[in-house]
């Protein structure tokens, strides 16, 4: 764990530090190192937060979308081309990096196929509720996975024009 070895370095170098500095007691020295450790308490609790607050807009996100738990939906699984049925059993927000690289979304959408097949992490673009239809016209800044030079693999991408 990186916070421990960063920990265990700063307690070292505070262990040398105090040692050489005149007027520095063992218990000033524990007293400093306490106090560091309970700071790292607070961050992890600020961080636990954190991502509970990026779920719960991930969930507001998806609701707002209608992709609620329970919802009927269709989904490309595994991102085939063919629309399959399915309900959604969970939402979970994207991390910061999978957002600037996402094809749609801050959520992605665990799923249940109606052959009994599980996906989790399927991004948006992929899912789309029941009964809706793929647009005819992509309008420029539109999110899409394309297909290139004929081939089965899709890429993702931005209509550019």
């Amino acid at each position: 764990d990186n916070r421990a070895e960063a920990l265990a370095e700063a307690a070292a170098h505070d262990r040398a530090a105090a040692k050489t500095r005149a007027g520095d007691t063992a218990a000033a020295w524990e007293a400093e190192l306490y106090r560091r450790l309970e700071g790292h308490v607070r961050s992890a609790a600020q961080e636990n937060e954190a991502r509970e607050a990026e779920r719960a807009a991930a969930e507001a996100a998806a609701g707002a979308e209608g992709f609620e738990l329970g919802s009927r939906v269709e989904a490309r699984y595994r991102g085939r081309l063919k629309w399959f049925p399915a309900q959604v059993t969970s939402v979970a927000p994207l991390a910061l990096k999978e957002r600037t690289k996402s094809i749609g979304g801050l959520f992605s959408l665990g799923l249940r196929y109606e052959d009994g097949d599980e996906e989790s992490g399927v991004p948006r673009l992929r899912v789309r509720l029941s009964g809706q239809v793929e647009p005819s016209e992509l309008a420029a800044g539109c999110r899409v996975e394309a297909r290139f030079g004929g081939g089965k693999r899709t890429f993702s991408g931005v209509v550019v024009n």
